[in-house]
């Protein structure tokens, strides 16, 4: 079980948190109470400072659209169902990958902009679950999906997209093992889908 450890540097509770700092809204399980009160293990720098400096705007966290959950945990192990790109609005990238797009497609640059979408969300999940990026030690697999045309052959360059935001919010740390997989389609036509595991401090 992890320790009960306080972060260093709390941040002022929100109005609509406990006497704790944490929202008033039923965990998960207990595992991730305390793991909002863990401290940073990073040596680069603390996550959500980084985010912070880089200017990042996180979209709204989704809400589970179906039978399944959006978040588990299991021991120091996150597992996130796949995330879509969405916007700073809410609204999501669409259209399909193709490396000459036609009408309602996107080039391998749209691609990598929904990637990046992509990670935002994912980040944006993990702060609403976790309360802090802080007690993420490291990125561990990332399955990226890229709905795209039969001749498109730019999948790695796509989920540069997402992978190059992790490693700029999480160090060397967020650099995972990938896979990049072109598929024929995606619901609502988005041009990608990711899942992700993270590994928690303990």
């Amino acid at each position: 079980m992890f320790g009960l450890l306080k972060h260093l540097g709390d941040a002022v509770a929100p109005a609509d948190s406990n006497d704790e700092g944490y929202p008033n809204e039923d965990p998960v399980d207990q595992t991730l109470i305390e793991l909002r009160r863990l401290p940073c293990l990073h040596t680069e720098g603390f996550p959500d400072c980084r985010l912070e400096a880089l200017n990042l705007v996180l979209p709204p966290p989704p809400e589970a659209a179906g039978t399944y959950r959006s978040f588990v945990v299991i021991g120091d192990m996150c597992f996130l169902s796949g995330q879509l790109p969405f916007k700073e609005d809410g609204t999501l990238h669409k259209g399909k990958v193709s490396s000459s797009p036609q009408e309602n497609e996107v080039d391998e640059e749209g691609g990598s902009a929904a990637a990046r979408a992509a990670a935002l969300t994912t980040l944006s999940l993990l702060k609403k679950e976790l309360g802090t990026l802080n007690c993420v030690s490291r990125v561990v697999k990332v399955n990226g999906f890229i709905n795209c045309s039969s001749d498109f052959e730019g999948h790695s360059k796509v989920m540069n997209g997402y992978t190059e935001l992790l490693v700029d919010v999480f160090g060397d740390a967020g650099k995972p093992a990938r896979s990049a997989i072109g598929v024929s389609s995606l619901p609502f036509n988005i041009p990608v889908e990711v899942e992700a595991i993270f590994q928690l401090s303990k």
